[in-house]
């Protein structure tokens, strides 16, 4: 199976039935992995426009939605978004902000 139809196919299960039966640090490794073969955006940060390298992050963090949720809920293209390494972990750390559709330094 390509990686896109495998994508397709955990999109359906929930996030609390594969964190389950992978385990914490596993579910993680392919949520982060099926972000990646999931979008579609430009591959540049959305937040500097730096472009070499760049991480396919999660809006609203994974940790943050219900046992319930889909997989394709949470790799939703209107959760993920480029970032380069320096924007991201501002981002995850506060001081990067995503305001509409502007990015915010927030120091």
């Amino acid at each position: 199976m390509c990686r896109q139809c495998r994508a397709k196919e955990l999109g359906d299960r929930t996030i609390g039935e594969l964190r389950s039966q992978l385990g914490t640090f596993a579910f993680h490794a392919k949520v982060r992995g099926l972000a990646r073969t999931t979008y579609d955006g430009p591959r540049r940060c959305a937040a500097c426009g730096y472009d070499l390298h760049v991480d396919i992050c999660h809006v609203r963090d994974v940790a943050d939605f219900p046992p319930t949720a889909t997989v394709g809920e949470v790799n939703a293209r209107n959760n993920l978004v480029a970032l380069d390494k320096r924007c991201h972990w501002e981002f995850d750390h506060g001081y990067l902000r995503l305001d509409g559709d502007q990015w915010v330094r927030t120091v």
